[in-house]
């Protein structure tokens, strides 16, 4: 009789941790939804203007609501292989430069490649001439 009784409060006690758990990661979900919706705008990209740094169908969250237009610059923190870090000419784009903006005041760090300086070893064999 003990042991059931034991075994019948143990099942209560998992039931209760069950129902707070889900409870609490309801709660979760929804603080994450609201404050998505609200302070982090979700911006979906159509066409190819920011290419190859963004492609169409891709989806960027706004850290802060802007003003911004068609026509506006854009700073990315951060762009994954197309940056300096990892950048290289492939399809023969040339290296980005870096921009440090520091209190409203922007300095070159390093300057973009120019094509005359990504073609500069570039070379005709003779053969093809």
């Amino acid at each position: 009789l003990e042991s059931e009784l034991r075994r019948e409060n143990e099942k209560k006690r998992f039931r209760m941790t069950l129902r707070s758990t889900i409870f609490t990661l309801i709660t979760v979900a929804a603080v994450a939804i609201l404050v998505a919706v609200l302070l982090l705008p979700v911006l979906h990209i159509y066409g190819t203007s920011m290419h190859p740094l963004l492609s169409e169908g891709d989806i960027v969250l706004s850290m802060k609501k802007s003003d911004a237009k068609t026509g506006d610059i854009i700073a990315v923190f951060s762009t994954g292989a197309y940056g300096y870090s990892m950048a290289n000419n492939y399809n023969r784009n040339p290296i980005p430069g870096v921009v440090l903006v520091e209190k409203g005041k922007a300095e070159w760090m390093v300057k973009p490649q120019t094509y005359e300086q990504m073609i500069c070893c570039d070379v005709i064999p003779e053969s093809l001439k």
